[in-house]
């Protein structure tokens, strides 16, 4: 029986695909980078999931371009700064969200939302979309050392459900709409539900797979 859901954020929850373009396409050029190049040199790269920290750590590495004329940190600040506001303009509730997360909360003891976002981005996302009342606490980027694919997120999750609760880990289910977030439960030794529309190439396959969280119930779990 499934005790606790941890859904991920970006594009199971929320719609925010033309912020995160736009966003890191506007960070990169205030520091003179061409973005079209560094996204063409990365394209056969499975970015989906992972924390943008990364994702723009490997794109500056596949241009060769050294520290000092693109510092990582500086531009992952000055994106993130852009992002947040585009997400407040252009963020999109995806369809059966809110009723997923309701009845998760309405049949489970606890909901989490696990992101390789911020917990900056995760707030103000669950704040614009009147959410927060559902989740009982987050995962962001910052909180693991290692991002998606790597498991950390989803074990500090499961971690902070222990001291409370004993809820085993095949009592957790997780909700991803990514390979990297397939891997990094299952990983983690969690129950996954695979949210996607797009067919995707799974080296790890899911427990579950629903094409939208429209057809999301807790009984098809339990």
């Amino acid at each position: 029986m499934i005790k606790a859901v941890f859904f991920d954020l970006d594009e199971t929850l929320i719609d925010a695909s033309l912020c995160h373009s736009e966003a890191s396409r506007m960070a990169f050029k205030k520091f003179d980078i061409n973005y079209d190049e560094a996204k063409e040199k990365t394209q056969n790269c499975d970015f989906c999931g992972m924390r943008i920290i990364d994702i723009i750590a490997a794109r500056l590495k596949a241009l060769k371009i050294p520290e000092q004329q693109a510092p990582l940190k500086k531009i992952a600040a000055e994106r993130e700064r852009i992002f947040l506001k585009l997400v407040t303009q252009k963020a999109k509730l995806l369809p059966g969200a809110r009723q997923a997360l309701v009845k998760a909360k309405v049949g489970t003891e606890t909901v989490a939302v696990v992101s390789s976002g911020t917990r900056k981005y995760i707030k103000l996302a669950l704040k614009q979309f009147k959410l927060e009342k559902y989740v009982d606490f987050i995962v962001g980027s910052k909180d693991v050392k290692r991002g998606k694919p790597f498991p950390d997120c989803y074990q500090q999750a499961y971690q902070q459900l222990r001291p409370k609760q004993n809820i085993k880990k095949n009592e957790v289910l997780v909700v991803e709409d990514s390979a990297n977030g397939v891997k990094a439960a299952k990983t983690a030794g969690l129950k996954i539900l695979l949210v996607s529309l797009i067919k995707q190439r799974l080296d790890i396959k899911p427990d579950w797979q629903l094409v939208s969280l429209e057809k999301f119930d807790m009984a098809l779990f339990n």
